[in-house]
């Protein structure tokens, strides 16, 4: 078990108790824990700051936690009336603002990061979600009260009033506000416990709809277009790409929503019991798309998971290139030698393109809405040559293979990863050089 040093700032403490769980995570894709608060922490809302590093309401104040090693760096806030229960934690689009809803006094509090004053931004019983589009509208999910059905409206960023869009007689669901400026709602299902399978309903208004609900009053929830329809959302995210995210609190899972079909996958299933994702952020990165069999730096997707008494800690799920080897490993002596393909698609296949040498920069190449998701480093200049490698259950093959002894000559190996032959194709391994004594 990983232990950090425990750090006390005004009364809150940090030490790394990271948990047993049996994840399964989709093909292409990869999943780390990092502790961001004490076992038994209460933790109402989580963030990411414009320096990468996580905002966290933990015990009753809004903390800074290092992104690295999930230390505590700071206090950002201390509500002066307590005892507070957190509802979430949203960043505003220039990076100076943080918002903080609890559900205790029913106060949403806007947070100057710069000075670390807050300020009663509205007031209402309970808040749920808080999101803002592309010219900074902020959209609030709230509730009067159990049994009163709840709202999504625009709130007013200086004054707090509050102008509904959307009106339902469930309980609040989490919001997300699409690229074009639309929104994504998802209502639940609060007629028994458990919810029905699939229950949870995710509608998307499009941004003249909302326009026209500030003019005309407030659509109902099913006025909206369906868009897939879940077990439960606790929380939502979206990618660059417009795929949207969404956690499941008591199945213990992510789910992903294909923006273009509807289509839903569980991208991660920890099957804990009593165990729980909740709050969830999406981080773009410098290069790549958040999909499958794609570089790291495609992105992130943040999620908070915790047992309520054992760990609290953010998984980072983040996208997996297949992985090429040799062994022995280069350079490769003359005899027998093995080449392997690892974490690629299961019962997919690899088409290798061999040529001579490798590139120092992968050339990007695009497709769909995606920036970059595929990259080829091999010199085209020279020939390809295309082998196509079934994969077995697992992703991987291995191919036995003999260097005749080629005496320092070099090969360059690259693999296109897809479904199958006549499938999607999703991404590309790293290229590796062999070089052949």
């Amino acid at each position: 078990m990983r232990v950090c040093a425990i750090r006390t700032i005004v009364g809150f403490s940090w030490v790394a108790a990271a948990a047993a769980a049996a994840q399964q995570i989709t093909p292409g894709y990869q999943a780390a824990s990092l502790p961001v608060a004490a076992p038994g922490d209460l933790v109402g809302g989580f963030e990411v700051l414009p320096n990468g590093n996580y905002a966290l309401f933990v015990n009753g104040g809004v903390v800074e936690v290092d992104k690295d090693d999930g230390s505590g760096v700071q206090i950002l806030f201390i509500p002066p009336t307590r005892p507070q229960f957190g509802a979430f934690l949203r960043i505003d689009p220039t990076g100076g603002t943080l918002y903080f809803g609890e559900s205790h006094f029913g106060d949403v509090w806007a947070i100057d990061l710069a000075t670390r004053d807050g300020a009663v931004l509205t007031n209402v019983v309970f808040p749920y979600d808080m999101d803002f589009d592309s010219a900074g509208r902020a959209y609030l999910a709230w509730s009067a009260g159990f049994g009163l059905g709840s709202q999504v409206s625009v709130v007013d960023l200086a004054s707090g009033a509050l102008s509904d869009v959307l009106v339902s007689a469930e309980a609040s669901g989490p919001v997300r506000c699409a690229a074009d400026d639309g929104l994504w709602y998802a209502r639940p299902d609060t007629s028994s416990f458990p919810p029905p399978p699939q229950s949870t309903v995710i509608y998307r208004f499009t941004k003249s709809e909302l326009e026209a609900a500030l003019k005309s009053g407030p659509w109902t929830d099913t006025d909206g277009e369906v868009v897939a329809a879940l077990d439960i959302a606790y929380g939502l995210a979206r990618d660059a790409s417009g795929d949207l995210f969404a956690t499941d609190w008591l199945n213990d899972r992510i789910y992903e929503v294909d923006a273009e079909t509807g289509a839903v996958t569980t991208l991660l299933d920890d099957q804990g019991s009593f165990v729980s994702f909740s709050y969830v952020r999406h981080v773009a990165e410098t290069r790549g798309a958040f999909e499958r069999h794609q570089p790291e730096t495609g992105g992130s997707l943040l999620a908070f998971h915790t047992d309520f008494f054992s760990f609290n800690e953010v998984v980072a799920v983040r996208p997996l290139r297949p992985a090429l080897a040799v062994e022995p490993a280069s350079p490769v002596p003359a005899g027998p030698f093995q080449f392997r393909v690892e974490d690629g698609a299961p019962f997919g296949v690899a088409l290798a393109m061999l040529g001579a040498g490798v590139l120092a920069d992968e050339i990007e190449l695009g497709n769909r809405s995606w920036p970059a998701p595929l990259f080829f480093g091999l010199d085209v200049s020279a020939g390809l040559l295309f082998v196509a490698l079934a994969l077995d259950g697992e992703g991987d093959v291995r191919v036995d293979a003999i260097n005749p002894g080629l005496g320092g000559a070099s090969l360059g190996v690259q693999c296109v990863i897809g479904a199958g032959a006549s499938g999607s194709l999703y991404g590309t391994s790293a290229p590796l050089e062999i070089v052949f004594e």
